[in-house]
């Protein structure tokens, strides 16, 4: 398989995410003079759809950035996307239980840890690709390398740290998550996508 499929496959898993996310929000069933509460109390569901598909974004922005880095596929890299696309195509279940469950423990202790893992599997396909310039184009420069491998450290340490924090408050944790939405959007790296 050449890149070219590999990265088609993908980006059509990640569209179909994006879609499953906003088909959990539903007009809610009311007369027009208890609309505008009604609405209000739809209110999680609207963030968990727009935090969950700038996070899906990302994720999609790094997996274009890795493969612009990459100068052909393997089997094992293949295979390696297809776990990492698993848990992509799963974030849309833990996003319906923190919008119905937002301050929830159980909801953000298994939203954060689909992140995570996700993330963990993103950071094995980076060191896979990237050790001894594997499956890298190979003027890769190691500046990009090293800012890829820390942002990979920073994100699942602070997924951990969210993990830990809902056992004492959640808000901790909505905090430490955000952190991560900041982190990855604003941190000069090659997660901004780049021709």
């Amino acid at each position: 398989m050449n890149k070219a499929r590999l990265e088609a496959f993908s980006d059509g898993v990640f569209a179909i995410v994006v879609t499953l996310l906003v088909l959990d929000i539903r007009i809610p069933k009311t007369d027009y003079d208890h609309l505008l509460p009604a609405l209000v109390s739809i209110i999680p569901q609207l963030l968990a759809y727009a935090f969950s598909f700038i996070i899906t974004g990302i994720y999609w922005v790094s997996h274009h950035n890795i493969s612009r880095l990459m100068s052909h596929v393997d089997n094992t890299m293949i295979w390696l996307n297809i776990f990492l696309l698993i848990f992509i195509a799963f974030i849309p279940f833990p996003t319906s239980l923190i919008a119905t469950y937002p301050l929830k423990q159980l909801p953000v202790i298994l939203y954060t840890s689909t992140l995570l893992i996700t993330n963990f599997i993103g950071f094995i396909i980076w060191r896979y690709v990237s050790v001894g310039h594997r499956l890298l184009v190979p003027d890769a420069p190691a500046h990009e390398i090293h800012r890829i491998n820390k942002s990979f450290l920073v994100v699942n340490l602070t997924y951990l740290a969210a993990i830990a924090l809902s056992f004492a408050h959640i808000y901790a944790s909505y905090a430490l998550l955000i952190y991560v939405v900041v982190y990855i959007i604003f941190f000069p790296s090659t997660w901004r996508i780049k021709k």
